[in-house]
Order: C-alpha cells, then structure tokens, then sequence
C-alpha cells in the first residue's frame, strides 16, 4: 500500500472511528445498561468524516479525469446529505423510532462508505 493511502487510513479513518472507540471504552468501564456499546451517531459521523474528506480531496487534485471527479464528488454530496438525514432522525425521542434499526442501517451506511472512500481514494492515488 502505498503511502498516501497509509495516510489516509491513519489520519481520515482512525479519527473518523474515534467516537466508535471513545464509546466502547466507556462501555467497557461502566456497569451494563449505561451505556450502549454502538450507537447510531458514531457511525453516522464516520461516515460523514469519509465523504467529507473525499469531497476535499477531490476538489484539490487534478490526478483524475473531471468527469469522474464529479461523479464521485456528486456521490459523496448525496451522502453528507443522506447522513445528514439520518443524524436528524438520531434526534427524535427514543420511542418514536427504532433505534436498533436506525444503528444498523447507519452501519451499513458506513461500511459501504468506507469502501467508496477506499476505493476512490486507491484511484486518486493511483494516478498520482
């Protein structure tokens, strides 16, 4: 791998998962029930950390055709935007919505997420 993208995994992806983290060491060190292990805001703001730095990269290189990079900024747009809804719906009372699923969808979100940014970032690179 080389070394922008060992960059990229150390600086966008390991501060992107540090809510995740901070909340399973807090979940760790209290008694059960008071905090949950996963939330949905943890990785709601992974994702958006993800598509966030895509949308900054993207805008500063010109390793890429311009037709892709819109794409792919347009992409990850849609998605701040799709989170952005998603941390709206995080605000409601605990019983108007299902938490459980609202978790699961968000971390699929993110899993999916992660591999766009994987992805798009191997291609910036790769033409650098």
């Amino acid at each position: 791998m080389d070394n922008q993208k060992i960059r990229w995994l150390r600086y966008t992806v390991m501060v992107g998962l540090i809510p995740l983290a901070m909340r399973l060491l807090v979940w760790s060190v209290t008694p059960d029930g008071i905090v949950d292990p996963f939330a949905p805001q943890d990785f709601i703001s992974f994702g958006l950390i993800l598509h966030i730095s895509i949308i900054n990269e993207l805008e500063h290189t010109e390793r890429v055709a311009s037709a892709w990079r819109t794409l792919h900024n347009g992409v990850a747009v849609f998605s701040v935007v799709l989170y952005s809804a998603l941390s709206g719906v995080g605000l409601l009372r605990s019983d108007a919505i299902d938490l459980t699923l609202l978790r699961n969808v968000a971390a699929g979100l993110a899993l999916v997420s992660f591999s766009f940014a994987y992805l798009t970032y191997g291609r910036v690179f790769q033409n650098g």
